[in-house]
């Protein structure tokens, strides 16, 4: 596995995970998706960094937390660490410069183990719906079959990373 240099290999798994992810773009919401449980998501990317700062709110509770993401080899790995922040200190690292994006995502539950994430983005005049789906394995990354319609799978399409998306429509954003 090559990991970034500030990233010491010994230590790359002791704070962090990896995140197995398959995402398809739709033309819209493969049902009515008013009763699935959502989220609404507001994410910083932090300019010159890999590293995304996210607020979400359920309707009842805003969680804030800090991510690094990393890129292992392909779209559908990556390496992520996570540190959950109190409110006085999202705001602290939200002074600092970067793009935004705004999504509400909504969450279907498929049996037990499956959950797909179905992420309604505006952007301007744009309205884009995405669905993504975590594995726990590569096998069940490569296995999987996605069981709604869709336009086509994006997982390795760099442009549909949320860091790619708020770089490009920043202007559309707070």
């Amino acid at each position: 596995m090559n990991f970034p240099q500030e990233i010491p290999e010994q230590k790359a798994w002791k704070y962090a995970q990896t995140e197995w992810e398959r995402s398809f773009l739709l033309h819209a919401p493969p049902f009515d998706i008013k009763h699935l449980r959502s989220k609404q998501i507001e994410d910083r990317y932090l300019k010159n960094s890999q590293i995304r700062l996210r607020q979400t709110f359920d309707g009842k509770t805003k969680t804030y937390k800090l991510s690094k993401k990393v890129v292992l080899g392909k779209q559908t790995q990556r390496w992520i660490s996570t540190i959950y922040l109190n409110e006085n200190e999202y705001e602290l690292f939200a002074q600092l410069p970067a793009f935004f994006l705004k999504k509400n995502r909504h969450y279907y539950d498929k049996g037990d183990t499956e959950t797909i994430g179905i992420d309604h983005i505006v952007l301007g005049e744009k309205e884009i719906w995405l669905a993504e789906v975590e594995f726990s394995s590569e096998t069940d990354l490569r296995a999987y079959t996605f069981p709604f319609p869709f336009i086509r799978e994006i997982s390795e399409e760099v442009e549909f990373s949320g860091f790619e998306m708020a770089r490009v429509f920043s202007d559309f954003s707070p």
